[in-house]
C-alpha cells in the first residue's frame, strides 16, 4: 500500500531490472528473514509495472541492513543497471 502510494502504475519494462533494498532498523534480523519479509517488494513492483516479472530472468535484488535509531527506520529501494550483471 505504501509502495502504490509512492510509485504511479506504469507499464513493465523490456529489459531485467537489479535492485538494491536497504532496510534500516533498530536491531537487525537474520538474512532469511530480511529477504522473506521484503517478499512483497517485489511482487508489488511487478503489479505496478516497475519490473516485468520477479523470476531469475527478470529480476536480481540485494539486500542490506543496518542498524539505526527508531525514528530513522525506513527501507530504501534503489534501481541499478543490469549490464554486466551475471548470476
Amino acid at each position: 500500500m505504501l509502495l502504490r502510494a509512492q510509485l504511479p502504475p506504469r507499464n513493465p519494462p523490456e529489459e531485467p531490472a537489479r535492485l538494491i533494498l536497504r532496510s534500516f532498523r533498530t536491531r537487525l534480523l537474520d538474512y532469511a528473514n530480511l529477504v522473506g519479509g521484503a517478499k512483497a517488494i517485489p511482487d508489488c513492483l511487478k503489479r505496478l509495472g516497475y519490473i516485468k516479472d520477479d523470476s531469475p530472468r527478470w529480476f536480481h535484488c540485494e539486500y542490506f541492513q543496518a542498524v539505526v535509531p527508531k525514528a530513522e527506520e525506513r527501507t530504501e529501494l534503489e534501481f541499478i543497471p543490469w549490464a554486466g550483471y551475471e548470476e
